[in-house]
């Protein structure tokens, strides 16, 4: 059973009870001058990044999932960022992930996912839209998916779509 600091060629582990953890600093760190922070066995840290990789690359880890509140929970060396909670890709009011070269994707939940705009935006202007994980039209976004008129939406939609007349909903 492996116990403290172990040296396997040219990194430097720590081990508590056969598993990578140390409380005081990071558990592994490589001989290109690549950190990480372990606690029980799972990359875990509370107030920095849980990876810092040799390039200047960032990834904030909780519990063994990728996680961070307030920020992107992965930075890449070139600057990009990805935005994650509870191991999930997932932000509220922006892009989960943002590439340097002007490419985006909008997460919620794990899910790809926008309601006023293209979720997927490629650096060659190519646009997708999804709800929910699931590719839908653009119009669908047009009809006014709203938190306010699901009943509504959903008819027009029908409606629209389907050819299913609702005449007893006032704007469907």
């Amino acid at each position: 059973m492996k116990n403290g600091k172990y040296m396997e060629e040219g990194v430097e582990y720590w081990y508590f009870n056969d598993q990578l953890h140390r409380e005081d600093g990071p558990a592994c760190t490589e001989s290109d001058g690549s950190v990480s922070w372990y606690l029980f066995g799972e990359l875990h840290r509370e107030d920095g990044p849980a990876v810092e990789w040799a390039d200047g690359g960032k990834e904030w880890w909780m519990r063994g999932r990728r996680h961070r509140k307030g920020g992107p929970a992965v930075i890449f060396s070139d600057g990009s960022h990805s935005w994650y909670l509870n191991g999930q890709r997932h932000r509220i009011g922006g892009p989960a992930i943002e590439f340097m070269n002007g490419a985006q994707a909008w997460y919620i939940n794990g899910l790809v996912h926008r309601e006023d705009g293209p979720a997927l935006v490629g650096i060659d202007g190519t646009l997708a839209w999804y709800l929910n994980g699931r590719e839908v039209p653009q119009e669908a976004l047009l009809v006014g998916v709203s938190a306010q008129k699901p009943v509504v939406t959903m008819l027009a939609m029908r409606k629209k779509y389907l050819g299913v007349q609702t005449p007893s909903v006032k704007g469907a």
